[in-house]
């Protein structure tokens, strides 16, 4: 059975919506064109949508959109390689239905702003949640600054985009699938970016870094529920 985390909802009110809403849309292939069963008329629509006031005027849904769809297709190239290279050396991986094993079964992924989060965010099926400071990336000065802003958001995308696979696609144990997400962030980042990243990030990997220090202290594991992922 999935985990129940892998759930979420986003419930409120907004008084003056037009104001305290923004959507970017767009669309990417299911299946990467190099894939032999990829078909270009089967699209997934993405959307990051930015909620409250601060979010609105300071987020980039547009770059994080652009690390979203980027993200997700450096990620099937990584598994369609890994799966060819396995057909080649004689395993059964030669009939693999990429679009089944790789492709997400979602019509829509969303990647949702929130003006209040105790952790940087967090990757539900389909849903992704994030702190809204991750996107704010114009505010920052150029040079040092605007590109660790960049790379921290960069990070965080690329890091929840591989949970679709490892921790929700596939069930592995809490510490071994942020283990492999963290290997996957900083290669996938570093593609997004353009340059090597040679370590992962020093706070544990982009979906668990505190980011808000005015939030409530939270326990270990605990940051979203009063139980434990394992427990949930």
């Amino acid at each position: 059975p999935l985990p129940a985390y892998v759930f979420a909802f986003v419930v409120g009110r907004l008084p003056n919506a037009s104001k305290q809403l923004k959507v970017t849309s767009g669309t990417m292939p299911r299946v990467i064109p190099e894939a032999e069963d990829a078909d270009a008329s089967d699209t997934i629509k993405v959307e990051v949508i930015a909620i409250g006031d601060r979010a609105v005027s300071t987020f980039d849904t547009a770059l994080c959109l652009k690390y979203v769809v980027q993200s997700y297709a450096h990620f099937q190239r990584l598994f369609l390689t890994a799966c060819r290279e396995s057909a080649g050396s004689g395993t059964d991986a030669d009939g693999c239905d990429f679009a089944a094993c790789f492709g997400l079964p979602h019509a829509t992924l969303r990647v949702v702003a929130l003006p209040v989060m105790k952790i940087s965010g967090m990757e539900n099926d389909g849903l992704v949640f994030l702190h809204t400071p991750l996107g704010d990336i114009a505010s920052k000065p150029a040079g040092k600054p605007r590109q660790q802003a960049q790379e921290a958001l960069a990070r965080f995308v690329a890091h929840e985009v591989a949970h679709h696979w490892m921790g929700n696609g596939i069930g592995l144990p809490f510490t071994t699938k942020e283990g492999v997400c963290l290997v996957l962030e900083t290669w996938g980042a570093g593609m997004l970016l353009g340059r090597t990243l040679t370590a992962p990030n020093s706070g544990g990997g982009a979906g668990n870094s505190v980011v808000d220090a005015s939030a409530p202290a939270a326990s270990s594991g605990k940051e979203l529920t009063d139980r434990t992922y394992q427990e949930a």
